[in-house]
């Protein structure tokens, strides 16, 4: 939802908006590389994107995923749901 907002503003041309919302993406993201590394999971891409997935609540099941990958651990996708609820609110989904 966040990011078809941040999409719709810049293609109407609402350059501050959008780009306040970039900027909150990025900061996002910078994060989220950090809780990542504090808990040793790694980001290659099917991996983080279903974790983040799920953190976010976007999707629900188990964080395992196919070999030859490494899934997160229940309890990674608990650490970051937690800081996202406390930092990036707007960046889970609601119920």
């Amino acid at each position: 939802e966040t990011i078809l907002k941040m999409y719709r503003l810049a293609r109407e041309h609402k350059w501050d908006e959008a780009y306040a919302m970039q900027t909150r993406a990025l900061a996002f993201f910078a994060g989220f590389d950090t809780i990542l590394e504090k808990l040793g999971e790694g980001c290659i891409d099917p991996v983080c994107d279903k974790g983040l997935g799920l953190a976010a609540g976007g999707i629900v099941g188990h964080p395992r995923t196919r070999a030859p990958y490494i899934g997160w651990s229940e309890e990674s996708v608990r650490a970051v749901r937690a800081w996202m609820k406390k930092d990036f609110p707007d960046f889970v989904a609601k119920a």
